[in-house]
């Protein structure tokens, strides 16, 4: 229904009294554009011609804000208005009958097209479907036994039941994979285009995070890959890590389309990526100009790069003036946060070991533990790395260097502290992702022989992981609700010790700083258990 200017008025007349005595909660970070004209709106007016029934409701996007100045601000959601939220824009296709087709040249740079044909469903809980495909090539070189995969609706580089891909946002998004062998030998695996199915534009969704060269004389294919929304690639000679991040963008879908769908099928790649690729090996998006925020810059289209229609927006209304629309970019910026992880100690309670060969050619239990560490933690998105990074970290065991210069020893109920930390900034924290942190480390248990550890004997006579990154592992989450990191899992299946922790119900609140303690137990060598604590310092702080 086309709203009248005088409703129009008595609309944020009544928001303003709302908000003088209840504000309302909104996600800040999707608006609607500060002119009809500039998005194609068919509207005669400065605002939209249809606002939403509560422009408060969280879930459409939108809300509204009193400014101190009197104004009243709108925010409303991209993904609900604007002539591209139809799946007709531009022309209809049926996308789930049409399959998608990839081959690359010399330099990798890709060539996308579609084709009729139906898709078999592989995995129902990812929405995976799967189909084979002719032959094709990469880098130059034949790619046989074709497998091509579509993700309607999941980005397949997040949880699946992660708050990102429950986000009706994605529904319009369709994601492709596709695997081979290169030289009939060699496995690939290919993260593809994600494709709007509504507005037709293509964006990139994955980067690859790791390369390698599997034969001599052939060019590096990518073995592992990234979610574009962590801003970040792996460098194809160096192997570096390669920042693309433009500050205000956190989902794929907000940096600069790479091309567009044609009605024919063909798949337009603009040359700026194409070169990018090409010439660069560089996979990361774009924004031209770095401004996230700019609405001059023209959205993507046939034969024209630009911007993604869904970038943040904003929409100023003068004080009683319905008429008034004033640009501005003094409210909804990007939020940004640090969360903090600092090894802080490690105590030994109580541990036998055993020293060979030390006393008069026999062997002697010793009351102390010695212990090689490698204290871990990680904050990221739903994009699950593979990694946690190391906080604190010994050198590596062996060589010719005696035990005491290996190893930290401890008595009973002694504290090795630690010093170092690392810090993780996330933007938009409130926004449709989860955020993890996970604590997991390697800390080692070991005999000796005479003068050196005994790490051939590793994981006999009581010595092994007391801390063990791949079987153990402490995952909090953000929850928005609460504003605070909560328990999320517990992963405990090392077979050598199990894990417990000081506070289950453990939180971290914005503001906070708070020590977390994990007690590892194990069967000693006396037959009674042996056991350490690990303590970490987090904290998670706004940046400003």
């Amino acid at each position: 229904m086309k709203l009248k200017k005088t409703y129009l008025f008595i609309l944020f007349i009544t928001a303003f009294v709302i908000l003088c005595s209840c504000r309302s909660r909104f996600n800040p970070r999707y608006y609607y554009n500060k002119s009809a004209s500039e998005i194609g709106n068919s509207g005669g007016d400065n605002l939209p011609d249809d606002l939403p029934d509560d422009p408060s409701d969280t879930n459409a996007g939108g809300g509204v804000e009193t400014n101190k100045d009197g104004t009243v601000t709108v925010y409303l959601d991209p993904f609900v208005y604007g002539e591209w939220n139809k799946p007709d824009y531009k022309f209809s296709m049926n996308f789930d009958n049409m399959q998608i087709r990839a081959s690359f040249d010399g330099n990798n740079r890709p060539t996308y097209k579609l084709v009729n044909g139906n898709w078999n469903l592989n995995n129902e809980s990812r929405n995976e479907y799967k189909v084979g495909g002719p032959d094709t090539t990469g880098a130059g070189k034949s790619i046989s036994w074709v497998q091509y995969y579509l993700y309607k609706s999941k980005n397949p580089l997040f949880a699946v039941d992660s708050r990102y891909n429950k986000n009706d946002r994605m529904k319009r998004f369709y994601f492709y994979r596709f695997t081979g062998k290169a030289l009939g030998m060699v496995d690939t695996d290919n993260y593809l285009v994600a494709i709007d199915t509504y507005s037709k534009l293509v964006f990139a969704y994955a980067v690859p995070v790791a390369w390698k060269q599997y034969i001599a004389g052939t060019p590096k294919a990518p073995v592992s890959w990234g979610s574009v929304d962590a801003g970040w690639e792996t460098d194809y000679n160096g192997g570096g890590k390669v920042n693309f991040k433009v500050s205000g963008a956190s989902y794929f879908y907000e940096y600069d389309p790479i091309g567009i769908v044609k009605q024919n099928g063909e798949i337009e790649i603009y040359k700026w990526c194409s070169d990018s690729i090409g010439n660069n090996k560089r996979y990361g998006p774009r924004i031209d100009g770095g401004d996230a925020k700019d609405l001059s810059r023209p959205i993507a289209t046939y034969g024209m790069p630009g911007r993604s229609p869904y970038i943040p927006i904003k929409t100023n209304v003068g004080k009683g003036d319905t008429n008034g629309v004033i640009g501005g970019d003094d409210y909804g910026e990007t939020t940004k946060d640090i969360i903090t992880i600092t090894a802080k100690s490690f105590k030994n309670i109580e541990a036998w070991t055993w020293h060979f060969g030390v006393y008069l050619f026999h062997d002697l239990k010793r009351s102390v533990g010695f212990y090689h560490f490698r204290i871990g933690g990680a904050v990221y998105d739903g994009n699950f790395p593979t990694e946690v990074d190391y906080i604190e970290n010994m050198n590596e065991l062996g060589g010719i260097s005696d035990y005491k210069s290996d190893l930290v020893y401890l008595d009973w109920n002694q504290e090795k502290k630690f010093t170092k930390s690392k810090s993780y900034e996330i933007e938009d924290i409130k926004r449709d992702k989860d955020i993890y942190l996970d604590l997991a480390s390697d800390i080692g248990k070991y005999n000796l022989t005479m003068t050196y550890t005994d790490t051939a004997g590793f994981g006999n006579n009581h010595s092994g992981w007391v801390a063990n990154k791949g079987s153990q592992k402490i995952r909090l989450i953000y929850d928005p609700d609460k504003d605070a990191f909560v328990m999320y899992s517990i992963k405990d299946a090392n077979g050598f010790s199990h894990m417990t922790i000081a506070d289950p119900n453990f939180t971290l609140k914005r503001g906070e700083k708070k020590d977390f303690t994990i007690k590892y137990t194990w069967k000693g060598l006396t037959g009674y258990d042996e056991s350490a604590e690990l303590t970490y310092t987090l904290e998670f702080k706004s940046a400003s």
